[in-house]
């Protein structure tokens, strides 16, 4: 992915201004409870692992507009 991790691309969204409030929604196939404390303590508004279904991922987003 463009050189860089999803990680240091999510970092770089929310330290922009412009991008401050735009809501972010980590995939990763990394299921151990680690790496979702992780993303947790970098503010990220969701995570969910990989291979999730289409539906699971259409609840996470309508959870986040409530």
């Amino acid at each position: 992915m463009l050189g860089i991790s999803g990680f240091e691309l999510y970092r770089f969204i929310k330290k922009n201004l412009v991008h401050e409030k735009v809501t972010i929604v980590i995939c990763s196939s990394k299921n151990q409870a680690i790496h979702r404390l992780w993303v947790k303590k970098q503010g990220a508004d969701a995570y969910i692992t990989k291979l999730y279904t289409p539906e699971q991922l259409l609840s996470i987003v309508q959870s986040l507009e409530a």
